[in-house]
């Protein structure tokens, strides 16, 4: 019985530090404003693998037993921090008029339409 209050007593403290995260403890604004549209566009590609890899980790391991307290424990905090990152890329990309989704066959950015 204690040891079940303690891993619900880790669990409930490591969400906590994922919401920390998604607030802007690990996530600045500003983090990208210095990176240019290619450098925006590249690190959106890189982040976006990173989601993408983390979130097959969750679901393969949500299908053990004890699932959800590794997802809690080892994913959450860095999908967070990844989904934040995109956030703030998306941001960046959008003031600057850079259009992440445009590329040329030989993956050149290509300016945005006006």
């Amino acid at each position: 019985m204690r040891r079940s209050a303690a891993a619900i007593s880790l669990a409930i403290g490591v969400a906590g530090c994922t919401l920390l995260t998604e607030e802007g403890l690990v996530n600045v604004r500003g983090k990208f404003d210095a990176l240019n549209c290619t450098e925006l566009l590249t690190r959106y590609d890189e982040t976006s693998k990173r989601e993408r890899e983390l979130v097959e980790q969750m679901e393969r391991a949500g299908r053990d037993p004890i699932g959800p307290l590794v997802n809690t424990l080892v994913y959450s905090t860095p999908l967070a921090k990844e989904r934040a990152d995109l956030l703030r890329i998306r941001e960046t990309a959008a003031r600057i008029d850079c259009d992440l989704q445009a590329r040329s066959p030989d993956s050149v950015l290509l300016p945005s339409p006006r």
